[in-house]
């Protein structure tokens, strides 16, 4: 998030807590919640995205504002994930994946899996990742939602990378890296550049990571510089 987008929402957020002050609402503090547990998971933050989310949660009426309280288990589980506290983030995630079964919203349902993916990820499940991000992947393409599609993709890549199948991870990762820079999506682009540089790594001996010159042959008296070798990017 840049400077200035950080700025423009922390702007937002203060107008509509005044707003809350002449004009309780449940639903706009539940809001505003769930605004500062995203703001708070980006930052980092992740204990006060917790508080946050479960505020908002705690806000909302039983049986109401069911988009709004699947988005506020979605940011608790992705805050639980980061914090540990896996078989409560799964908790939090199954919530929402029931409740938003009655909702119409395609593209809740897509990010819900993705972050059940995410979840399944830490836990090491490589079965888990594949078929939640079958599951985002199907729902995106219904919607033609390709940054939804692109981070599914880069799932599919990280997954593989933890399992060392460098070959479906380079592949995914380049869908997924084809995908945001189509977009323009700059941070994600960069992010998953990042990533692709890893693969690229994973199987290349010491001497090559470290760009070290080979062994000149015998009689070539070691005089030439060797050009290092370069690192594609798909």
């Amino acid at each position: 998030m840049s400077l200035q987008d950080y700025s423009r929402s922390e702007q937002l957020l203060v107008e509509a807590e005044l707003m809350l002050k002449t004009t309780p609402s449940a639903e706009l503090r539940a809001d505003v919640a769930l605004a500062y547990s995203t703001l708070s998971n980006t930052l980092g933050k992740h204990e006060l995205a917790r508080q946050y989310a479960e505020e908002g949660i705690a806000a909302l009426a039983p049986g109401k504002a069911l988009p709004m309280r699947v988005r506020l288990l979605r940011n608790l589980a992705r805050a639980l994930t980061l914090l540990g506290e896996l078989d409560e983030a799964r908790d939090a995630l199954d919530e929402a994946l029931n409740i938003v079964e009655g909702v119409v919203d395609p593209k809740l349902r897509s990010e819900l899996h993705l972050e059940a993916a995410r979840l399944a990820r830490t836990r090491g499940d490589r079965q888990g990742v594949e078929t939640n991000t079958a599951r985002a992947l199907d729902l995106a393409g219904q919607l033609k939602n390709s940054q939804l599609s692109g981070l599914a993709h880069e799932l599919l890549g990280l997954a593989a990378m933890d399992a060392g199948d460098r070959e479906t991870a380079e592949r995914e990762m380049a869908i997924a890296h084809a995908s945001f820079r189509g977009l323009g999506l700059a941070r994600d682009e960069l992010r998953v550049v990042r990533e692709q540089v890893s693969v690229k790594l994973m199987s290349e001996p010491a001497r090559q990571r470290l760009g070290a010159d080979p062994e000149p042959p015998a009689g070539a008296g070691g005089g030439r510089l060797q050009q290092r070798p370069r690192i594609r990017l798909g």
